[in-house]
């Protein structure tokens, strides 16, 4: 088993380090939409957040993209039958991506279509409720989940628009989990090195 491992990681190394790859800068900023989510009476809305930062991307129509972002997700949150309350969080975003271009010809330096997955972490670094039933210290300082997207490239120019599943559990009320998951959208610029 070990073997196979290191020789997968070999492959893909090599795939990363052909002579025509690619090392793209991307610097970004969007919008996100977090909301907690179980099956119970706490109901989540998400509020729209944003976040800022930036990603590399190794590789030509297989590319390995890792990312740094602050981010800052709200959301209002209601229990039974209880007014609204607000949620926010602010905290470092690291995602792991990995992905796949469609086009890989000389058009394709202009124009792509890109499908993307893969893990991120948020690392919490400040959260705010005036929710009552919430406390502070059940919310995790860190967050991970699992990504799935697509991104468009034109020239330098991208889009890129995706779901953050949530693996761990965010908040623990009365024996209750609640997981993060966040919709999200960055516009950023492409600079090729």
């Amino acid at each position: 088993m070990k073997k196979i491992i290191f020789l997968l990681g070999i492959s893909f190394l090599s795939i990363l380090t052909k002579a025509e790859s690619d090392f793209i800068v991307r610097p970004s900023l969007g919008l996100n939409w977090a909301s907690l989510t179980n099956e119970s009476n706490l109901k989540s809305n998400a509020r729209i957040g944003f976040q800022f930062g930036g990603d590399v991307q190794i590789g030509y129509k297989i590319y390995f993209q890792p990312g740094f972002f602050l981010t800052n997700s709200n959301m209002a949150i209601k229990s039974g039958n209880s007014f609204s309350q607000d949620l926010s969080y602010t905290g470092f975003r690291i995602p792991v991506l990995f992905g796949f271009k469609m086009f890989d010809s000389q058009f394709e330096r202009d124009v792509n279509v890109r499908f993307f997955t893969g893990s991120s972490a948020i690392l919490i670094t400040s959260l705010k409720s005036n929710a009552s039933f919430i406390n502070k210290d059940e919310f995790q300082k860190g967050l991970f989940g699992w990504n799935a997207g697509i991104g468009f490239d034109l020239k330098n120019f991208f889009i890129d628009g995706g779901y953050e599943f949530g693996l761990n559990d965010a908040l623990r009320i009365a024996d209750v989990n609640y997981k993060n998951n966040a919709l999200y959208i960055n516009l950023g610029f492409r600079l090729k090195l």
